[in-house]
């Protein structure tokens, strides 16, 4: 049914990882050599326990992912048409312990100094 989790887990390197149209879906994997792409998915959760040098987003909403400290100094990560996507890794100061970071989804695009200039709001606690 719809409202069942779906667990995947991938085991080894592979090339690239692409999760399309998923819903409610646990994927687990070692390495990704050159990408991991969510697409047109919500409810989902990633974990990778290597290395994974890009991540990409599009159309997606409800996306936590788990990423190794390996991972954290290499990484980049792409989102279009996004919401309420999280990036969770091992805190610098404790390993054992984590931080979850919210992947910015509200912008502001000012004309500055010439030119157009589009940052991420903040907004205050």
């Amino acid at each position: 049914t719809e409202e069942s989790v779906k667990d995947i887990q991938i085991k080894g390197k592979c090339n690239s990882i692409s999760i399309d149209s998923c819903t409610k879906t646990a994927v687990l994997f070692e390495d990704a050599l050159s990408q991991c792409e969510i697409v047109n998915s919500k409810d989902v959760q990633v974990q990778s326990t290597g290395k994974s040098p890009s991540i990409n987003m599009d159309n997606c909403t409800a996306v936590t992912f788990y990423i190794t400290e390996e991972s954290v100094k290499d990484v980049h990560i792409v989102t279009a048409k996004c919401a309420a996507i999280n990036i969770i890794r091992p805190k610098p100061s404790d390993p054992n312990d984590i931080m979850e970071t919210p992947i910015p989804e509200q912008f502001l695009t000012t004309w500055k100094n010439d030119q157009w200039v589009t940052e991420f709001v903040s907004h205050a606690d």
